[in-house]
């Protein structure tokens, strides 16, 4: 299945320390792999429909890859996403969580989707605000690390 002309879903694919990780939990009106390539698609480079702008540069270098898939029923499961840093403001975790999270919740075909988890690599996590203070993290074991669902 393509969406816009592209397919996100990647499952040879093997996250590097140079992507962004999110599992999320989707259902919808379609089927499961077209919500994942929606999602996909939708929080990276891509769209509903063919875009003229698209190049290899930002097909091989930006886009989201969906590298594995748990499906539940035929309309719903567990999406798991990695993106590039490059794709964002690498310092700056509410532009990554709006630009994944902020086009996905507009899509006609989910009618449930959920950020479960996301992990992050060490240096981004030290770099980025404490959300409990005004203050950058000291980088010693202060970094919130999540990635409970995306290390089964």
């Amino acid at each position: 299945m393509v969406y816009g002309g592209y397919s996100y879903i990647e499952e040879n694919h093997k996250p590097g320390r140079d992507e962004f990780v999110t599992v999320l939990w989707v259902k919808g009106k379609a089927p499961f792999r077209t919500l994942a390539e929606a999602l996909a698609s939708e929080s990276s480079v891509g769209t509903w429909t063919k875009l003229s702008t698209m190049n290899s540069f930002v097909w091989e270098k930006l886009r989201a890859r969906v590298f594995r898939l748990k499906q539940v029923t035929r309309r719903s499961g567990f999406v798991f996403v990695a993106y590039p840093y490059e794709h964002f403001d690498s310092s700056n975790l509410l532009q990554i969580l709006a630009s994944i999270r902020g086009n996905i919740y507009g899509l006609k075909e989910l009618q449930e989707c959920k950020l479960l988890d996301w992990k992050s690599r060490p240096s981004f996590r030290s770099s980025s605000p404490d959300p409990r203070s005004d203050s950058k993290r000291s980088g010693k074991g202060s970094a919130r690390r999540s990635g409970h669902m995306l290390e089964q």
